[in-house]
């Protein structure tokens, strides 16, 4: 029999202990498909406003994925190997050359790719049409989508993944050729021993994350964003600290309480995790990273897509501005156009209001004008448009000589400063307040002050004066046609800001982001489970032993049950409990830049990461028990 046949008939042998594994990187393989196949997909391609967003967040979301299955490949190669060591020693006890030996296993786990690669790539291309509908839906792409097969993406798929296992597989080669006999015995057998405690370390992982957590919170806005790098390089060194030290100390300390350790069934759970620290909390670490990248990358996709305020940039269904008598002539054209559709005018806006292009500020403002609006129509347009919390709003937006209000840019997601004051033909004002809040939209990509009317009649002296009016219509999503032909009037052909053009057309990049970001967070989830699944298990084989001395010696299959329970959950909770804490604090400064409330994005992607491993949970407590 030759290497190939006996590493076909290992593999097909061990199918079942490869099941979880291979499901991840069907998944994974499946997945980095969809994403490159978005680049040639011909109806994808049609839309130019959206293609460049596509592309460049489908082309960076792979490289991430890519990046992360080396990893994650790698690791779950060096599990099986380990598990596999004390058979590989029997070849060679037997008197088959180490050459052979590790080509045969160099075999099995290239089979186990392709076998991955082979099917992955078939699930890719049946789900495509499926992947890219959600994609539309998310994103709100008008488009028809067909069933397509990229020839470019499969192949380049196959060809990324068949290199990425070529190589592992030589790596498990030469690891298995430079083994020594007695090694291979004992590579199943970790050694175990107390850790050695560093106080030192302890108390500085500690010092450390705190330290970085009162910088994302402290820290104001513009030294927050060039501290990112240096906060996340922190708690990644502390996060080892963490759980070398800081970690092994509190085992340690429940190892030395009798009243703990003898309750029940808790001198074997503790004692084996106190003892196996020293092995695994590299990796937990290392989890608990993974963890807090993916939540973050989940919460952060959430947020922009679900705190973009669509009702500031479009609360009416269309907008013009028009200079002079100029739109005297053209509302009734605009009236009459209306009424003629199926849709019915609800309000209508008319307000008057300056363009500032000459100012001076003690802020990096980056804007080079204003829109200037009296006080008076300001309290208007929030009781017409019926503002969250108008009566409040319109309590504090009661102005004297020389107060503003700094009514940001529609699509600010992130301000950089706080403008506090401005002076406009030599006059000072000082911004009272600054908000977010609808007024006329996004037709003018300006910001907007808010004066008392009579520093407006002030200011208006010296500025050119326009009109805007705001149109807000029944079944505004449904608005299209009529948005064609209002644009076949004279002057608004290039004037007109439509609602449902500018829903699909000016949203689309934050369903694209969101998209992107969640399929990545699930693979993330999905790998790092699989990761604590395996450490898990290897485990389990290491321990079988173990727990049959103690049946045999009176313990209990309900107690084992329990016990195996506690040390499984450690393991899972761990770097569960510690990648959401940095997830929280990473999301807080989301939160501070975007000067709104995350938690509920938040709280949804948290809950989502804890169902996720709480089924890896189950799945893995039941493996573990078979195995024992």
């Amino acid at each position: 029999m030759n290497s190939f046949s006996i590493a076909y008939n290992n593999f097909k042998h061990n199918i079942k202990t490869y099941a979880l594994n291979l499901m991840a990187m069907i998944f994974s393989v499946a997945v980095y498909y969809n994403f490159i196949a978005l680049n040639d997909n011909p109806q994808i391609v049609q839309l130019n406003q959206i293609m460049n967003i596509v592309s460049s967040a489908s082309t960076s979301t792979a490289v991430l994925l890519l990046v992360f299955l080396i990893f994650f490949i790698w690791y779950s190669n060096s599990f099986f190997l380990k598990q596999k060591k004390k058979e590989i020693g029997i070849y060679a006890f037997m008197g088959i050359d180490n050459y052979k030996i590790g080509l045969i296993y160099a075999l099995e786990g290239f089979l186990q790719g392709v076998l991955a690669i082979v099917i992955g790539s078939f699930v890719g291309v049946l789900f495509s049409k499926l992947f890219i509908m959600l994609l539309c839906k998310v994103a709100f792409l008008d488009v028809k989508i067909n069933f397509f097969i990229s020839v470019h993406a499969l192949i380049e798929t196959i060809i990324t993944f068949l290199i990425i296992f070529f190589i592992i597989s030589v790596l498990g080669y030469f690891n298995i050729v430079r083994s020594k006999l007695i090694d291979l015995f004992n590579a199943s057998k970790q050694q175990e021993g107390l850790p050695k405690l560093s106080k030192f370390k302890a108390a500085a992982s500690i010092i450390i994350i705190l330290i970085a957590y009162g910088m994302c919170i402290g820290l104001p806005k513009l030294a927050v964003i060039g501290s990112v790098p240096i906060i996340t390089i922190m708690v990644i060194f502390a996060t080892y600290w963490l759980f070398g030290s800081f970690f092994s100390m509190i085992m340690r300390y429940l190892l030395d309480k009798k009243q703990i350790l003898y309750n029940g069934t808790n001198i074997v759970s503790i004692s084996n995790i106190v003892f196996r620290i020293k092995g695994n909390y590299k990796t937990l670490a290392t989890i608990a990273i993974l963890i807090a990248s993916a939540i973050t990358a989940l919460g952060t996709a959430t947020s922009i897509k679900y705190n973009t305020k669509i009702e500031l940039d479009l609360p009416y269904s269309f907008t013009y501005v028009l200079d002079g008598n100029t739109g005297d002539e053209i509302e009734p054209k605009v009236n009459k156009t209306i009424t003629s559709s199926n849709h019915n005018i609800l309000l209508k806006e008319k307000v008057n209001f300056i363009f500032v292009n000459k100012f001076k500020t003690d802020e990096n403002f980056s804007g080079d004008e204003f829109m200037v609006v009296k006080a008076s129509d300001f309290k208007k347009i929030t009781k017409d448009l019926k503002v969250k919390d108008a009566e409040e709003l319109l309590k504090k937006s009661e102005l004297g000589s020389g107060e503003v209000i700094y009514v940001q840019r529609p699509k600010t997601l992130v301000q950089a400063n706080k403008l506090q004051n401005i002076e406009i033909s030599n006059l000072k004002y000082n911004v009272k307040m600054d908000l977010k809040t609808p007024l006329f939209g996004g037709i003018k990509n300006d910001p907007c002050l808010v004066v008392n009317d009579k520093d407006y009649e002030s200011i208006k002296s010296n500025f050119k004066e326009s009109k805007f009016y705001g149109i807000i219509v029944n079944d505004q999503k449904n608005t299209l046609d009529l948005s064609a032909k209002l644009g076949t009037i004279r002057v608004l052909d290039n004037n007109l800001y439509s609602y449902a053009q500018k829903y699909r057309s000016g949203y689309e990049p934050y369903g694209v982001i969101f998209f992107m970001g969640c399929f990545l967070a699930l693979v993330f989830v999905v790998a790092t489970g699989s990761i604590i699944h395996f450490k898990i298990l290897s485990e389990a084989y290491m321990d079988k032993e173990k727990y049959k001395i103690l049946l045999k010696i009176g313990m209990t299959e309900k107690e084992l049950k329990r016990t195996i329970s506690k040390q499984t959950a450690v393991y899972f909770i761990l770097p569960l409990l510690v990648g959401v804490i940095h997830s929280s604090f990473g999301i807080a400064i989301l939160s501070k830049l975007m000067e709104c409330n995350l938690v509920l994005p938040t709280a949804i992607s948290i809950a989502t990461f804890i169902v996720i491993y709480g089924m890896f949970y189950i799945f893995t407590l039941g493996k573990f028990r078979k195995v024992i």
